[in-house]
């Protein structure tokens, strides 16, 4: 980010003469002034909530980008009542949400019989796949379903 240090940069490398590094991005998101948590925030965290407690992890799609944090910050609180420990991650517009604590509440045989069924779904080939149902794997979660922008 200073001036001159593109210089150092190996060939592979584009210069970046603004701060790219999520450390230094959160400082300065901190200048800006913060948007209003629309309605139906905290209905979208109670609903990730659940599925992250059905299956340990799940996604939010099209949050806007003023809006992240904010849902960020509502996911985790839901599931901290409901005494999970989580983490979340924002990796090309989508919100990643996942529990160690829910992975080690879930049934062990429940585990064991997704991981054999996905194993059977990649080694039978595309032909002899049979159809999954919906209810059996975490689905993505559409931020418009349920906040009213």
């Amino acid at each position: 980010m200073a001036a001159g240090a593109d210089e150092l940069l190996p060939l592979w490398r584009d210069p970046a003469f603004a701060p790219t590094c999520r450390r230094c991005l959160r400082l300065l998101d901190a200048w800006f002034p913060t948007a209003d948590t629309p309605p139906g925030v905290w209905l979208l965290a109670s609903v990730v909530a659940e599925e992250v407690t059905r299956f340990s992890s799940t996604y939010v799609t099209g949050v806007p980008v003023q809006h992240v944090e904010a849902t960020r910050a509502a996911i985790r609180k839901a599931l901290r009542s409901d005494g999970f420990r989580s983490s979340t991650r924002v990796v090309d517009g989508v919100v990643h949400v996942w529990s160690d604590d829910a992975y080690d509440a879930l049934d062990p045989a429940e585990i064991r019989t997704s991981g054999t069924s996905a194993i059977e779904r990649i080694t039978s080939g595309p032909d002899a796949v049979p159809p999954r149902d919906p209810d059996s794997t975490p689905g993505p979660v559409d931020w418009h379903t349920w906040v009213v922008d």
